[in-house]
């Protein structure tokens, strides 16, 4: 059924407001395609979403990890990110099967008040989401071209114009441009651990959990620190938002094939975001912490022990660098990071008519449909579906269970008719 209306325990508003309305259902899906090209119509959502797990909020914990214990808490950033490889996998499945994104599910069942505490904790984790970005942004541009950080700052909040643009020419293009900033800030980290010249054999075996993490209190501080920055609920909504930009065939097959796409994008995504999160660590342990400096934990630091210690003039360039473009890449992200958010404060009216053969009758997103749906509730008998079409009337049986609810915020306007 096209528009789903109200029940206890389904949907409270129909398919009429999509998500991310500009680049909804945008992208084309060639049905005949192979597995390969549909593979790559598919891949981009898993890769905004993997920017939220590499971004300058990660940076400091997993300096401070590396520096002070070594290569240890690897296997803290392997789990956090089979975490979120699992919770973005079932987002993913969220918006592709039910059509709404995260928000719109939590608004559509839960009541106002808990939606709207939802809402508010969410925007206040996203603010403070998109500090560290714009802060870590600001730092590259002052450590490699010495601009003051207010100055940078401003330059960092311009990246929304330029999401604001991308997104107006295609959604494909803001896909591209992240897919690009993370490729350049795995290419630098790559040439950090080449530099860095770490053991292979201690590498491996950080990725190993150990029971010292949890008996070792300073250790399990970083260890929970790097968890909290790696596991950001807002890239929950953010994925299950942008998953509905592909104009796949809605059928379940066409959806099963979608998801599957989609997990396929994500999970590789976020294993770009894991080995970005290792190399910083493993270039912090192999540079500092093997030097016996244990408590290399600022960002400023870091680029300023770089390379003296690894004796490489062009290593802390690089690291700055690698820092702008996680800092300008995750500022475009947290752009986007808002819009499913908008979906929360939307007060969910309804219209009630008073029908002398059925009594009251809910009339299901009217003023958002051209063609409203009456509920009627026969006294003798079931909930019936009444479609108005040009003044004419016909029924068809939904479950019983469908009918007014008068205790969800709902607010009524009588009318009266004749049938």
């Amino acid at each position: 059924m096209q528009n789903e209306v109200s029940t206890r325990d389904g949907w409270r508003v129909d398919r009429t407001s999509p998500s991310l309305p500009e680049s909804h259902r945008t992208i084309p899906i060639a049905p005949g395609a192979g597995f390969w090209r549909k593979l790559l119509a598919f891949s981009g959502p898993g890769y905004l979403v993997a920017v939220g797990y590499m971004d300058p909020g990660n940076w400091a914990t997993d300096l401070a990890g590396g520096s002070g214990f070594g290569y240890t808490l690897l296997s803290i950033i392997l789990l956090s990110n089979l975490m979120a490889i699992l919770l973005q996998a079932l987002c993913a499945r969220l918006g592709i099967a039910t059509q709404r994104d995260l928000a719109q599910a939590c608004h559509d069942h839960y009541s106002q008040p808990v939606s709207f505490a939802l809402w508010i904790i969410c925007e206040l984790a996203i603010c403070a989401c998109d500090l560290a970005e714009v802060i870590g942004s600001a730092i590259a541009l002052n450590l490699l071209f010495k601009i003051p950080l207010v100055i940078g700052v401003c330059i960092t909040a311009l990246d929304v114009l330029a999401v604001l643009y991308l997104q107006n020419k295609g959604f494909r293009y803001i896909e591209a441009l992240v897919v690009v900033l993370i490729l350049t800030i795995g290419g630098c980290f790559l040439f950090e651990v080449i530099f860095s010249k770490p053991e292979l054999q201690a590498v491996l075996s950080g990725f190993v959990p150990r029971s010292e993490i949890i008996r070792n209190r300073d250790m399990l501080y970083i260890a929970i620190g790097i968890l909290g920055a790696t596991v950001m609920p807002h890239n929950l909504y953010l994925h299950s938002s942008v998953v509905q930009t592909r104009n796949y065939e809605q059928s379940s097959a066409g959806k099963s094939e979608a998801i599957k796409f989609a997990t396929i994008d994500s999970s590789v995504a976020l294993m770009f975001a894991l080995f970005i999160n290792a190399a910083i660590l493993i270039v912090a342990a192999a540079t500092f912490h093997s030097h016996g400096q244990h408590d290399v934990a600022e960002i400023q630091d870091a680029y300023k022990l770089l390379s003296p210690t690894l004796g490489i003039p062009i290593a802390s360039a690089l690291f700055a660098f690698a820092l702008l473009a996680s800092g300008q890449n995750s500022s475009v992200a947290a752009a986007l990071d808002h819009t499913p958010h908008r979906n929360y404060p939307r007060r969910d009216c309804r219209r009630s008519i008073w029908c002398k053969r059925h009594g009251e009758v809910a009339v299901a997103q009217s003023g958002h449909s051209q063609s409203p749906t009456f509920l009627c509730r026969d006294p003798a008998g079931p909930v019936h579906e009444r479609p108005a079409e040009n003044g004419s009337v016909r029924f068809a049986p939904l479950a019983a269970n469908i009918g007014l609810d008068h205790n969800r915020g709902n607010c009524f306007t009588k009318w009266k008719i004749s049938l």
